[in-house]
C-alpha cells in the first residue's frame, strides 16, 4: 500500500498533514478533510488559519500540551472552531517546550535518545496520559462532520502517538503508521536545521549537540518503544485499544463509519 504522506503546505504552519487518503487493511480510505495532525498553531498566519476554517472546514481544535506551552504560545481564536485543552503529558515530562530550551535541556539530558525511548514508555504506563488519549478518542468520536484537529508543540510525539493509536483503530497497516510517524522528520527538516544551526553556535559539545537532535527527530524506535510497551501490558495492540482506551469493536466500526470510505 502506499499513500502520499498528506503534507499541506502553509504560509507559517509547520507539520500540518490531512490524513484523507490513507489506506487501510480492508481496502478502504480515510476521508480527505476530516483527521488532520499539526504542530502548534500559534505561529499561523491569516492565510493559513483561513485555509484551514474554510477549505479544510475546521471544527476542532484538541490542544495536546501543557499549560507552561500553551500559556508561552497559546492558539488563535478561531471563530466557529471549538478549542479543547487536553494535555497528554506536560511540558517538563516531555522535555522539549520552546526552541530556545532545547539546548539547555538536551545539556542536563544523559542522553537524547534514551530520554525519548522514556517518553514514549510514559504514553503506555502514565495514568493521566491514558486518561487525556481516551478523552481524545472521544472528541474524535463525537466529530459527526469537518475536521478535527490535534497538535502539542512540533507535532512529533503527543501528536504522533494520537495519531498512531487513531490509525490502528481505523485499520491501518502497521508499516503506513510508521511511516506517517516519520513523516515528521520531512515535514519539520527546515525548522530542526534551524534550530541545531542555533545550537551549534551556542555549544561545541558533542553529546549535547546530539541529544538535542535526537529529541527533535522522530526515530522508529521511539514508536516502536511505545507499541512494545502496549503488548506488554495487554497482550496485543488490539487488547490495549479496548482495555485502556475503550475500544471495542463496535466502537471501532462506529469510528471508522465515520471517518473511512
Amino acid at each position: 500500500m502506499e499513500w502520499n504522506g498528506g503534507w499541506i503546505q502553509f504560509d507559517s504552519l509547520i507539520n500540518v498533514r490531512d490524513l484523507g487518503g490513507m489506506p487501510t487493511q480492508d481496502g478502504r480510505h480515510i476521508k480527505p478533510h476530516r483527521l488532520i495532525r499539526a504542530g502548534m498553531l500559534s505561529e499561523g498566519s491569516a492565510e493559513d488559519l483561513k485555509m484551514l476554517v474554510n477549505e479544510y472546514e475546521l471544527k476542532t481544535v484538541v490542544d495536546l500540551r501543557g499549560d507552561e506551552e500553551i500559556s508561552g504560545s497559546p492558539d488563535p481564536v478561531l471563530e466557529g472552531v471549538r478549542y479543547i485543552k487536553n494535555p497528554i503529558l506536560g511540558s517538563r515530562e516531555i522535555g522539549i517546550t520552546h526552541e530556545e530550551d532545547i539546548g539547555t535541556t538536551a545539556k542536563k539530558m544523559p542522553e537524547g535518545f534514551e530520554h525519548m525511548c522514556h517518553v514514549y514508555e510514559l504514553f503506555v504506563r502514565n495514568d493521566r496520559a491514558i486518561s487525556h488519549l481516551k478523552q481524545f478518542f472521544g472528541y474524535v468520536l463525537e466529530q459527526k462532520e469537518g475536521a478535527i484537529l490535534w497538535h502539542c508543540t512540533a507535532g512529533k510525539d503527543r501528536t504522533g502517538t494520537a495519531a498512531a493509536l487513531l490509525q490502528m483503530a481505523l485499520g491501518v497497516p502497521q508499516d503506513l503508521i510508521m511511516q506517517d510517524y516519520l513523516y515528521t522528520n520531512d515535514c519539520s527538516k527546515k525548522v530542526v536545521d534551524e534550530i541545531m544551526a542555533q545550537i551549534l553556535i551556542q555549544t561545541d559539545d558533542e553529546r549535547t549537540i546530539n541529544s538535542a537532535r535526537e529529541m527533535m527527530l522522530a526515530r522508529e524506535e521511539y514508536l516502536q518503544t511505545f507499541m512494545t510497551g502496549m503488548v506488554l501490558s495487554c497482550g496485543s495492540l488490539d487488547a490495549f485499544l479496548k482495555e485502556r482506551l475503550g475500544f471495542d469493536e463496535e466502537t471501532k466500526a462506529y469510528l471508522r463509519e465515520l471517518y473511512l470510505e
